[in-house]
């Protein structure tokens, strides 16, 4: 058995454990989010009550983000890990009681996700900004390949263990195994330690939103990082539009055994991609490896769109979703880089903020656009279908085919753009 000496001489293995403990608090987590909202429906049978469920589970860590990047940077991370992590099982424990006394009613599980959204809003630019505390330069790009893949397995695993919980042994397994998972992490947390944290004593007595805004200030004193960072926003608005649009596209072509299938290479092709960011050799220029990430994406939505057959789609979920974790886990390792270690609490917030929103608008937008544009335009008689029915067809499926291939072109050409923008501005010998 490894000793905790040798866990705290190690950095790369101190990291791995705290790694370990957080990715399992995550998949309880997203197994409790997952099968909480099944049950909600199935006991009320209204779809808004659903979407609430949903909602209050990610728009209040929206809403506070920029405090609490300001509170990561401010306190001592692993103490902002350990109360987050604290909090959200306290809610557990809260809906385990009023599960078990009968008494557990729609308004309190919307407070307690919120509260949870809440918790995991500052426990997690702790965490992404307390990597530099944890190992050194050269491993950053590992670290961050390990978290995306903690992202990866929770979203694999939630809907596919989830819903055979719910029915094997129903809510109050699914909460206590939540409850030991953030158990575990508290311990393994507390357990680890952390580098010294850098402190910004010049803003100790500023409100916490202006030092977020300081710190984002000086954020875009890099164009580069914001031109890429613009990318990967991109990237969640095209995840959140895909998200929406894969399940009518395949049912219009095939069958739900078929779309089942497709998503989960999706779900692998994140696992192998974060996989491959944590035990690859970093890439010596960072910023080549957002860009190329992006890229392949691209091309793989345009694959979808053009050709849709069940295995151009499954090459395209493989290699689309391969890449998202691939450029994340490169972007942060760049961010972690080139900025001042006492300003990532507040960088990895805001971002994070605006890739859950960009995700979000990507959710609403692709629905109306494909219902009140693309569809009707690609009908038999719509205008846009002279024009692109050779690429796309004339079959019912022929709109959102053709809202792929534009998120494909957008993507693309976003990136193309981004790309000769930095090979501008940046000289050769500085290119990140």
């Amino acid at each position: 058995m490894i000793s905790l000496r040798r866990w705290q001489q190690h950095p790369m293995l101190r990291f791995v454990l705290l790694w370990f403990g957080q990715t399992g608090s995550m998949i309880g987590s997203s197994l409790t989010g997952f099968a909480l909202g099944i049950w909600v429906y199935q006991q009320h049978g209204v779809v808004s009550d659903y979407a609430w469920v949903l909602l209050t589970n990610t728009l209040p860590a929206t809403l506070i983000a920029p405090w609490a990047g300001a509170l990561s940077d401010r306190f001592n991370r692993r103490t902002v890990m350990l109360i987050s992590d604290s909090i959200a099982g306290l809610s557990t424990i809260g809906l385990i009681i009023l599960f078990s006394t009968g008494q557990l009613v729609i308004w309190q599980i919307y407070l307690a996700n919120s509260i949870n959204a809440l918790a995991r809003a500052c426990q997690w630019p702790a965490y992404v900004a307390s990597v530099p505390q944890l190992v050194d330069s050269t491993q950053h790009n590992r670290a961050n390949g390990l978290m995306q893949l903690s992202h990866a397995l929770a979203q694999l695993l939630a809907p596919l263990i989830g819903s055979s919980l719910l029915a094997w042994v129903g809510m109050p397994f699914i909460f206590t195994l939540d409850l030991l998972t953030f158990g575990l992490a508290l311990v393994i947390t507390a357990s680890t330690r952390f580098a010294p944290q850098p402190q910004v004593t010049e803003h100790a007595n500023v409100p916490l939103l202006q030092t977020a805004l300081l710190a984002w200030r000086e954020f875009l004193r890099y164009p580069s990082l914001v031109a890429l960072t613009s990318l990967i926003i991109l990237s969640n608005f095209s995840a959140g539009s895909i998200e929406v649009l894969i399940t009518p596209l395949v049912l219009e072509l095939h069958s739900v055994p078929t779309l089942g299938m497709l998503l989960t290479f999706g779900g692998l092709g994140m696992v192998a991609g974060s996989l491959l960011a944590s035990m690859l050799r970093p890439p010596r220029r960072l910023a080549r490896a957002v860009l190329l990430a992006e890229l392949i994406g691209a091309l793989a939505m345009l694959l979808a769109g053009w050709q849709p057959s069940i295995i151009g789609l499954a090459i395209a979920a493989i290699i689309y979703f391969g890449m998202l974790p691939w450029g994340s886990a490169n972007h942060t390792s760049l961010i972690q880089q080139q900025l001042p270690n006492a300003l990532h609490g507040r960088i990895f917030a805001l971002i994070s903020a605006l890739a859950s929103l960009a995700l979000t608008l990507g959710f609403v937008s692709a629905g109306l656009l494909a219902d009140r544009f693309f569809t009707p335009a690609m009908q038999p008689h719509g205008w846009l279908n002279p024009l692109f029915a050779w690429l796309v067809g004339t079959q019912p499926s022929s709109g959102i085919q053709l809202q792929f291939i534009s998120l494909g072109l957008l993507t693309l050409l976003w990136t193309i753009g981004v790309a000769g923008w930095h090979a501008r501005q940046t000289p050769p010998s500085e290119q990140l």
